[in-house]
């Protein structure tokens, strides 16, 4: 298994929608942005979701939502600094010795 990533729209009017309709609440703490058709790169988060729990990795970086069937995913990109740091130290360390 490996990550795979993808190039998508945020549909962000879709998203705010959707927190209206859940949960008003939610509205104000959505991300804004004027460029719904911004191309962006990222990942699945059920992709991610999945990979860790194959592996036995509590990674922490994927919101699951409570309802899997309707609700939303959620990615916290920050959390794969640290991971990224380490494998890119390792292969450096690793290229130096060969």
């Amino acid at each position: 298994m490996k990550l795979n990533p993808v190039t998508y729209q945020f549909d962000y009017n879709a998203l705010h929608k959707f927190y209206q309709n859940s949960n008003p609440k939610l509205v104000q703490d959505a991300p804004q942005s004027a460029g719904n058709d911004m191309r962006q790169i990222g990942f699945m988060a059920q992709e991610i979701d999945s990979l860790c729990q194959a592996i036995g990795f509590d990674f922490g970086a994927v919101d699951r939502p409570s309802d899997t069937n309707s609700g939303i995913y959620g990615i916290r990109y920050t959390a794969f600094v640290p991971v990224l740091v380490k494998v890119t130290a390792g292969a450096t360390i690793g290229n130096c010795r060969s």
